[in-house]
């Protein structure tokens, strides 16, 4: 198994190119024959060609390239022109590489013709190779082999006075690598200074594996996207836009699942670039999407749902036993104040039937609420330290929701016995009369 390497192949490609536009002498003393000159000229003439012809490709790629970018901005990136440029830019460089490679390189060209080629810009010769090619491929056996040898002497004579017609494809050749790397050096600075419209449309045209949004800098921003809120809220639509002017930013609704759209323009916000619109009132489900210049976002659809609340909240205190105080129940507020190991159970009445809901601590801990035979649900917290809490109800799908704000715990502590007088400005000495703490 032979290992070919890029030393090797660099090697190779150095030796053809020195071959090409080194001329004949300074590349082998030994004096070539009448094919051998036949090949050369052959070889620097497609040379001529190939390079010109990649002059050609690389100048008519970039003209493509470049209005194709130009147009993917003008139609803001959308999916079908993407699409329709990268085909035109694919079929175009298989065009140019066919035109300018393919066919000249694949053309046969006789002995004979590269003769007269030669003949025609070396009129000195005065038609001596053609004769000498055609001495030699003739069949008729009346020609003496010495005349046909005298006369191929008599050709390559004439050859050698001319530098065997490298003359002929110097400097067209030195030309044609002149051009060439003048289009290299502008396709470096094209690369370098990456003007805007060729920036992004490069991203777009040359990754065809790519979405044809993935590279736009046409961008726009959707708030909030798809959400479930509760039945005869508000919702405001924002929309955030970057890379083009946003006049003419429209929302299109619709509440039959497509069936029919309204379309509303929407409004500048506080920020740049930011378009807002608010539906007020929504009774049921609403498909929405906004279009701006050409380009649409996906859409979106906005749940409408009966989002449970409290109606009514209370808490129930079970003081500690040595307080030998009774429970005692409070509504209106889920602020808890009560003497640290006190047992306090909050009370929520939901606006609507629920699943579930908890107590949620901000040690992070959890506690489920209970339903009581009323339709009320309980929770129980230990009145420990300072703390807060909030309630927090299931819908009917299961998925909690924020039903109140942070709540206060506040524990107190229990004052120790101390003594006063019973009948102030008449004190008896050894009467006293014990006195508890804050509940004694």
């Amino acid at each position: 198994m032979t290992t070919v390497r890029i030393g090797d192949i660099g090697a190779k490609l150095t030796s053809l190119f020195r071959l090409l536009v080194t001329p004949w002498r300074a590349l082998d003393a030994v004096r070539p024959g009448l094919a051998d000159i036949v090949d050369r000229v052959r070889q620097r003439w497609r040379a001529r060609l190939l390079i010109n012809g990649l002059c050609w490709i690389l100048l008519s790629g970039l003209a493509v390239f470049a209005v194709s970018a130009w147009l993917i901005n003008y139609w803001h990136f959308s999916a079908p022109a993407v699409w329709s440029l990268r085909i035109v830019m694919l079929v175009s460089a298989i065009a140019l590489l066919f035109k300018f490679v393919v066919q000249p390189l694949r053309r046969r060209v006789s002995d004979t013709r590269v003769a007269l080629y030669l003949e025609e810009h070396e009129p000195g010769l005065r038609a001596i190779m053609l004769s000498a090619i055609d001495a030699r491929n003739s069949d008729a056996r009346d020609l003496s082999p010495r005349l046909v040898e005298r006369l191929v002497e008599r050709a390559l004579d004439a050859c050698a006075r001319i530098d065997y017609g490298d003359a002929i494809e110097q400097r067209g050749l030195r030309d044609g690598l002149a051009r060439l790397g003048a289009v290299l050096l502008l396709l470096l600075a094209l690369s370098l200074l990456q003007p805007e419209f060729m920036r992004f449309g490069a991203k777009a045209l040359l990754m065809p594996w790519t979405s044809a949004s993935e590279y736009s800098p046409y961008q726009i921003e959707l708030q909030p996207g798809s959400v479930e809120i509760a039945r005869g809220s508000d919702q405001l639509i924002s929309a955030n836009i970057a890379g083009f002017d946003g006049d003419g930013v429209l929302l299109y609704t619709s509440s039959d699942d497509g069936a029919s759209w309204q379309q509303v323009t929407m409004t500048s916000g506080s920020k740049p670039g930011q378009y807002e619109f608010f539906l007020f009132d929504l009774e049921q489900p609403l498909d929405y999407f906004v279009e701006a210049a050409g380009k649409q976002t996906p859409g979106f659809r906005i749940t409408v749902t009966d989002i449970p609340a409290i109606e009514e909240i209370g808490l129930r205190y079970h003081y500690p036993a040595y307080t030998m105080l009774a429970p005692e129940t409070t509504a209106g507020s889920g602020d808890i104040t009560a003497l640290s190991g006190t047992r306090v159970e909050v009370l929520i009445t939901p606006t609507i039937d629920i699943p579930g809901g908890e107590l949620l601590l901000d040690d992070g801990r959890s506690i489920g609420l209970l339903r009581d035979a009323d339709g009320t649900w309980a929770g129980e917290v230990v009145v420990e330290t300072n703390a807060s809490y909030r309630v927090t109800l299931q819908r009917a799908s299961g998925i909690p929701v924020d039903a109140s704000p942070e709540f206060r715990i506040t524990a107190l502590d229990d004052r120790h016995p101390r003594t006063a007088d019973a009948h102030p400005g008449k004190r008896r000495p050894g009467h006293c009369q014990p006195r508890t703490g804050a509940f004694g």
